[in-house]
Parts: C-alpha cells; sequence; structure tokens
C-alpha cells in the first residue's frame, strides 16, 4: 500500500513538473519574442548587417533562457525524489541476505520472549487445577464459611473455570453439588453470591447423568423472591437438561417446568431461543410417551399441544427449519463478511475510475479474503483453541499452550502483507461484513444482544429479600 501511495506521488510530482516546465518555458518564449520585438521595431531603420547581427544575438539569449529552464526543471524533479524516495525501490541496493535473516532472526527471538512472558502471566493467575484436587472439601466448606468476600471469591472462581474446564465440570456436575449450590441460593441474599452460584449451576449441568436434582431445581427456579438473573440463569440449566435426556424432559414435566418456560417466554427480558426449543423438546416428548403428566392440569395439556404443533410446524417446513440450522451454525457471520467484502471491494474500485470487470475481479477477491480470514480465526482457530483449553488441567500444560498459541501469531508479520497485495481493500470489507451481520443480530432478536446487565440492575434496585418475603405472604393473605 505504501509503495502504490509512493508511485501516486511520484506521478502527481511528474505531472506538477511538466506544468512547470510548459508554463516557465511558454513564459520564456512570450518574453523572447516581446524582446525580439521590441528589437526589430527599435532597429527597423539600421541596416540589414545591423539587423542579422541583432536576430542572432536574441537566438543566443533564447537558447541559453531555455536551458536555464531545463536546468530549474532538472533540479526540482532531483529534490523531490530524494524526499519521496522508495526505501523497497528495486533500484537501490537490495538487503544481504546475512541482514535479512539476521532482522528476521531478531523479530523472531523478541517476539518469542514477549510471548512466554505473558504466558506465564496468564498461567499464574490461573488456580484450576487446585479446584480439581480440593472440589470435595471447597464445595462442602462453602456453607460454613462467614466470610463474605472469601464466599464470593470461591464462587467467582468456580463460576469461571467450571465454564473453562471439563475435569472441574465433571467432577461437579453431581446431584450433592448442585444441591449445594442451590442451597447457598436458598441461605444467602447477597447478589453477587446467588448469580455465581447459579452460574456455577448452569456450567455443570451438561455433564450431569444423575437427574435426581431436578425436583429442587424447579423448586428453587419457581420461588417470586429469587434474583431475576438467578431465575434466568436456572432456567437456561432446565433448558439444557431437557435437550439432553429425554427422559429428563418427563421428570421437569411433572415438577412444572412447562408451565415455568411458558412464564419466561412470557417475559421478555428472560426470553431466548433456548428456552423455546426446551419447551417444544419438553412437550413434544409429553404428546408422544403416554403419561398422566397432561392430565394433571388444563392449562398444562394446552401448553402441551400449543408447543407440540408448533415444532411439527418447524419440523415440516424444510425453509424455516434450515434456517434455524443456519442461524445455530453460526455460518450467517461469514456470509455477512462475504458479501459485505465484495461489496466495498466492487463500489471501491468503481470509486477509483476502474472499468468494470477490473470491479468485479477486486470485489470477489475481497469477498474470498474476508470469508477466509474469519473462518480461519474464528471459526477454526478459537473454536480449536477453546476445546483444546478444556482439556487442560495443569498449570504446565496452560503455560504450553499459552506460549504456543501466542507464537503461532507471528507468521502473520508475514502473510498479512500479501493479503494486502492480494486484496487491498479487505479491511473495509470486513467493517462492512461486521456491521451487516450485527445488524441483522440486533433486527432480529438474537440473544447475543441481550444484556444480562439489564436483568442485575433491576435485582440492585430491589427491595432486600426479607422485605420481599412479607410482601408476598402479605398478598397471599389478602386474597
Amino acid at each position: 500500500m505504501n509503495r502504490s501511495l509512493i508511485n501516486l506521488h511520484r506521478l502527481s510530482v511528474r505531472y506538477h513538473s511538466n506544468a512547470i516546465h510548459h508554463v516557465t518555458a511558454n513564459t520564456g518564449l512570450v518574453m523572447a519574442k516581446r524582446y525580439n520585438s521590441s528589437a526589430t521595431s527599435n532597429n527597423s531603420n539600421s541596416s540589414n548587417k545591423n539587423s542579422s547581427e541583432k536576430k542572432q544575438q536574441v537566438d543566443k539569449q533564447n537558447l541559453l533562457l531555455e536551458a536555464q529552464f531545463k536546468q530549474f526543471e532538472k533540479n526540482f524533479i532531483d529534490s523531490e525524489n530524494a524526499q519521496q524516495e522508495d526505501p523497497n525501490d528495486s533500484t537501490k541496493e537490495k538487503e544481504s541476505f546475512g541482514a535479512k535473516f539476521k532482522r528476521n532472526i531478531t523479530s523472531f527471538a523478541v517476539f518469542g520472549f514477549l510471548s512466554f512472558g505473558l504466558a506465564v502471566a496468564l498461567t499464574t493467575s490461573d488456580e484450576t487445577s487446585y479446584y480439581i484436587n480440593n472440589h470435595d472439601a471447597v464445595v462442602s466448606n462453602l456453607i460454613n464459611i462467614k466470610d463474605y468476600e472469601l464466599l464470593t471469591k470461591r464462587l467467582r472462581h468456580l463460576s469461571e473455570y467450571s465454564a473453562s474446564n471439563n475435569t472441574l465440570r465433571d467432577t461437579l456436575a453431581q446431584p450433592k453439588y448442585i444441591n449445594a449450590f442451590l442451597n447457598i441460593i436458598l441461605e444467602y441474599s447477597d447478589l453477587e453470591i446467588n448469580n455465581n452460584a447459579a452460574k456455577v449451576i448452569d456450567n455443570i449441568v451438561d455433564s450431569a447423568t444423575d437427574f435426581s436434582f431436578i425436583p429442587k431445581l424447579m423448586e428453587v427456579s419457581q420461588l417470586e423472591y429469587i434474583p431475576s438473573y438467578v431465575r434466568k440463569t436456572l432456567a437456561s440449566a432446565i433448558s439444557k437438561i431437557a435437550l439432553k435426556d429425554e427422559m429428563a424432559r418427563l421428570t421437569l414435566a411433572s415438577n412444572g417446568a412447562i408451565e415455568f418456560l411458558d412464564e419466561i417466554l412470557d417475559n421478555k427480558l428472560y426470553r431466548s431461543k433456548l428456552s423455546l426449543s426446551s419447551l417444544m423438546a419438553i412437550c413434544s416428548t409429553c404428546k408422544s410417551i403416554p403419561t398422566t403428566i397432561a392430565n394433571q392440569s388444563p392449562k398444562r395439556q394446552e401448553l402441551i399441544d400449543k408447543y407440540s404443533n408448533q415444532s411439527i410446524q418447524l419440523e415440516s417446513n424444510v425453509l424455516a427449519l434450515k434456517t434455524k440450522e443456519l442461524k445455530d451454525s453460526g455460518l450467517l457471520l461469514y456470509l455477512h463478511t462475504s458479501a459485505g467484502g465484495f461489496a466495498w471491494g466492487f463500489f471501491e474500485s468503481l470509486r477509483n475510475k476502474y472499468p468494470i470487470k477490473r470491479a468485479l475481479l477486486n470485489g470477489c477477491k475481497n469477498s474470498i479474503i474476508t470469508a477466509a480470514v474469519p473462518i480461519f480465526f474464528v471459526g477454526l482457530m478459537t473454536t480449536l483453541a477453546t476445546r483444546e483449553f478444556k482439556k487442560l488441567d495443569s498449570p504446565k500444560e496452560k503455560l504450553y499452550f499459552y506460549f504456543g498459541g501466542l507464537y503461532s501469531l507471528f507468521p502473520w508479520y508475514y502473510i498479512l502483507p500479501v493479503v494486502e497485495r492480494f486484496s487491498p481493500y479487505w479491511i473495509g470489507g470486513h467493517v462492512i461484513g461486521f456491521m451487516s451481520f450485527f445488524t441483522y443480530l440486533a433486527y432480529s432478536d438474537y440473544d447475543l444482544f441481550k444484556s444480562d446487565m439489564v436483568l442485575i440492575q433491576k435485582d440492585r434496585l430491589a427491595p432486600p429479600r426479607e422485605v420481599l418475603k412479607k410482601q408476598i405472604e402479605e398478598n397471599k393473605s389478602k386474597n
């Protein structure tokens, strides 16, 4: 890109230099003609011999003036070229192999040193192995901790590490531990303690195989005084269980999950695509397996019919089903970035006065790059890194992972200039593509744009739990 700008500036300098030469040369000729005319008119009465001598003298002066203008033009162009000289110009002496090798080795070593330092810093602050080795003692003693700051720290760490480590998640996915976290929600009214305990439950239910904790989970979820964020998070946990196991759906339905999830969908702050999918799965299972669950209340029967029919309609509509699969797969991101890349490359080429054929070619090249880069970094590297990172338990393994991951970015120092030469408009194409994608997500009411901070702020403004309990009891007594 810098080379193109320098070449463009050179053309501009030459253009202006030619213009200066043209103007100055014409000026000199005009002056010469005036001088010639004046000389001729003043000596009109002289002899032919004197006229010839004067004419020769004027011609010499004109030649001298033109030579001066040419020298001025040469000096001007040389000075401009000296200021704008391209360091990569092929006319310059090329860098020797030894100097280039030394420069690359130095860059490689410095980048490695920085990568190792950052990897050490990231590994030092990680305590996953401690919680894996001492999970039973840590969880069992949570209810007995009197120091709120220590309890909050323990729950926050469990929330973070259970989301990023498979071993800890599988270890904690037992009924006794899940019930312990539910007891913490019941015992403490502190919002941060409640939120972290609910988040741990949401993280670990994916690995659960024994669902004997479902009755208590449903009981806590339906309490009127629990915080809004806790309610939404426990609804997410219930939805994950429903999508995981068919028999667990029947247990959930018999404990009021159908009515609970229907209320969740009626509330804009709680509603999510996950809750809808799980509710349709529960109702479809209740419809297909003969049980007495649907007969327990007319409302439940009505909801089972409603959502099971909705599930049947979705499965019968091939277009809607494929659209849902496309949204869930994440391929829409690459389609948006690819389309944005083509649009930006094409219209920027037209703006720069390129012919249509060249503009279409630039659009296609830009489209390829703006699709390939997100596929590599988001679809491949991020997904692969996240999956592999969850398998790591010891600090040593994580140190190697961080160091290797950071060091793997070094080749892009050489790859990105190649990408830049192949498709100069790729950065603008990415901006347009991501703007298009996030605009679509906002317009389609996607869960990604629903911030939990609204619920957390609502909980902070709500009265204390003890006051809420009294208000609920008073309302029940009045009714």
